[in-house]
């Protein structure tokens, strides 16, 4: 299906926009994003949304859900 968990609520992928995460501002915590995806997954780990991987240092990222 196209239903994911989040804190054991069920959402499907239509009913998300975007996902922000923030960093922490601090100097020494800015670059631990650097390498990172963000995977959207069901209840049986088919992913559903993989975001590009984030290449540089920011004090956010917005990723905007085109579901497939």
């Amino acid at each position: 299906g196209s239903e994911m968990c989040i804190r054991d609520s069920y959402y499907t992928i239509d009913k998300i926009q975007s996902i922000v995460i923030y960093n922490r501002r601090h100097s020494s915590y800015l670059y631990r994003a650097i390498g990172c995806s963000i995977l959207l997954l069901n209840a049986t780990d088919d992913i559903l949304y993989q975001s590009p991987e984030i290449t540089e240092s920011k004090y956010y990222y917005r990723f905007d859900i085109s579901p497939a």
